[in-house]
């Protein structure tokens, strides 16, 4: 039996981060899709909507992590610097970091900074940098719960008033909507 207080990052939590950065990338390619379906169709105005709809979805996501990494960043520099916390490979400067989540990437920066810090957790069964991890998996899990309410939400409400409006179903809304229910 396993005490209580014995955490340990394992091969799972690996995967479960693997497979959050496939859902979020099949995301951004569903909703790129789905814009370039309707502008494919003629249909600018309901394209522009989904494309407004999304870059404002996700700036508010973008903002909560940018803001969480900024809060964050003092104490990880006292962290690292006092060997409680092993340095990163993959740590970009206050100017980079606000540059790639204005580019709308700081998610994908989340997601490797878990990778590499989790995949050394596990390979190297470090104690310093687990807490880190499991804080960083859970700031993903949390943003993740941001988007699902900010974006996807938002967006099925529109394609079913499309579908509603124009009384007919188009096959890019039929995956799209299939799409934002995973």
């Amino acid at each position: 039996m396993v005490p209580d207080d014995v955490i340990s990052f394992s091969v799972i939590d690996l995967v479960f981060i693997w497979l959050g950065l496939g859902t979020f990338l099949l995301d951004l390619g569903t909703d790129a899709w789905v814009a370039f379906s309707f502008y494919w169709a003629g249909d600018y105005f309901w394209g522009s909507a989904v494309l407004v709809l999304v870059f404002l979805c996700s700036a508010v996501v973008q903002l909560f992590s940018w803001f969480w990494f900024a809060g964050d960043r003092q104490q990880l520099e006292s962290f690292s610097n006092s060997g409680r916390l092993p340095k990163l490979k993959v740590t970009p400067g206050d100017r980079v970091l606000g540059l790639l989540h204005w580019l709308q990437l700081g998610f994908l920066v989340r997601y490797i900074t878990a990778l590499e810090l989790g995949f050394r957790v596990y390979k190297e069964k470090e104690t310093m940098g687990l807490q880190y991890a499991i804080y960083l998996a859970c700031d993903i899990s949390m943003l993740r719960l941001f988007e699902s309410i900010f974006e996807s939400a938002p967006q099925l409400t529109l394609m079913l008033y499309i579908i509603m409006q124009k009384n007919q179903v188009e096959i890019h809304q039929c995956k799209c909507t299939t799409s934002w229910v995973i």
